[in-house]
């Protein structure tokens, strides 16, 4: 909250509300857990009132007042406008499994070991350790909790890329290609700050050699935030993990020819159509990934780092919200290695959802469980996701079989110096 008798906007969950004639009252559960009485006069409002139901997002702007005729609340809030964010279509919230009873036994096949022995790798592997604790205490600092999505799942696998097929009990089986719906689940119930830091598993025919079919990615997601808030944070993030890394094996990395890089203080916003301008393309030419090209034009322009936002809406999944024909999304492109991070805003809407996956021409049915939750209703949030292999490639230039003690490359071979 800001000062009293100021015009300020307010958002909150719809819990209670009472209608007369000439003033509704509605009782909104803010953000900051606390609960306040919304008043509206405005009767131009009245209307749309009858048909929120409890448990909906909703914005208003007005004023903060005290007030006198209120038994249970000292201040309440004057709307002169409201905005349904997300509409709660049943009244209720579905929970979904976010869990199974019983683990799938997998044996390790792989009879390839890459450099183990060398002190590279056990100072690479120490690196890696320590960036993934530095992340994790910049995100509990930060009021962060640390949640596990399922990797054994069944309809929320499906989407435009390739799973890998798991017996299971004579059941339809797959290992996770993403935690992202999961996240959305939880954030939707009220988990306004979560993170994960977890495998997953995409059946690609990679031919790139900043690709794994098995890697590991921190994911976080945090409600009540934008895209502005989420590029901020992924900025905080990295150079707080930056600094203590810096401080922990620049000497040891130096030694092994490694020069750890700097994020620089301000890092340029450029829209994906400005991106295609650079490198001549058309805008048809690529899918979600731009070329490696990039990767030189930033060398060329003396960028080392950039955020390409707003990609056409049928380059991003459909849980990323769109605005004016685009998605608002954004990845943190490196002239070091591509895609550093990359997330966007969230849909909030049933409706929204459903619109987006018309727009994609993809089948509803595979997503029922996470649909079904979005009728609840949610709020408004980002999420974001950083690849620990993608991570230490920026910071080490170092191939893949360095950084990961048991690789899983599709069929490449691979030729250790």
């Amino acid at each position: 909250m800001v000062n009293k008798n100021e015009k300020q906007v307010l958002c909150g969950r719809l819990i209670g509300k009472r209608l007369h004639r000439s003033v509704n009252f509605l009782e909104i559960a803010t953000p900051e857990n606390t609960t306040i009485q919304i008043v509206i006069e405005d009767k131009n409002i009245f209307e749309r009132i009858k048909e929120i139901k409890k448990g909906s997002i909703l914005e208003f702007e007005g004023l903060l007042k005290e007030t006198s005729l209120s038994h249970k609340y000292d201040i309440e809030f004057q709307a002169s406008s409201m905005k349904i964010i997300a509409n709660n279509y049943e009244q209720r919230c579905i929970h979904p499994i976010l869990t199974l009873d019983a683990l799938l036994k997998t044996r390790d096949s792989s009879k390839q070991i890459y450099a183990l022995a060398s002190d590279k790798m056990k100072c690479l592997l120490e690196l890696r350790s320590s960036a993934i604790n530095y992340i994790r205490s910049y995100l509990n600092g930060k009021g962060f909790i640390e949640i596990q999505s399922p990797k054994i799942v069944d309809s929320l696998v499906e989407g435009p890329t390739k799973a890998f097929r798991v017996e299971f009990y004579n059941r339809k089986i797959y290992l996770s290609i993403s935690n992202v719906l999961y996240h959305h689940m939880l954030v939707t119930i009220g988990y306004n700050r979560i993170y994960e830091v977890s495998p997953l598993f995409r059946q690609q025919p990679y031919k790139s050699k900043y690709q794994l079919s098995e890697f590991w990615e921190i994911d976080f997601s945090e409600a009540w935030r934008g895209r502005d808030d989420m590029i901020k944070t992924v900025e905080d993030l990295l150079r707080f993990t930056l600094n203590l890394l810096h401080k922990k094996f620049n000497k040891r990395l130096i030694d092994l020819g490694i020069n750890l890089p700097k994020l620089p203080e301000h890092i340029e916003k450029v829209e994906y159509k400005e991106i295609l301008e650079w490198l001549d393309l058309r805008k048809d030419d690529y899918g979600t990934h731009l070329p490696h090209r990039l990767i030189k034009e930033l060398q060329k322009r003396g960028l080392s780092t950039v955020w390409v936002i707003n990609a056409p809406i049928n380059k991003k999944p459909f849980f990323i919200k769109r605005k004016n024909n685009t998605s608002l999304s954004a990845e943190l492109w490196t002239d070091r290695v591509p895609i550093l991070a990359s997330g966007g805003e969230r849909i909030t809407d049933y409706k929204e959802a459903l619109e987006n996956i018309s727009i994609l021409n993809i089948k509803s049915e595979g997503f029922k469980s996470y649909l079904d939750i979005l009728k609840f209703g949610a709020p408004p949030s980002y999420t974001v996701g950083i690849g620990i292999e993608r991570l230490l490639q920026y910071l080490t230039l170092q191939p893949l079989h360095y950084l990961v003690p048991f690789p899983r490359f599709p069929k490449a071979k691979i030729k250790l110096k």
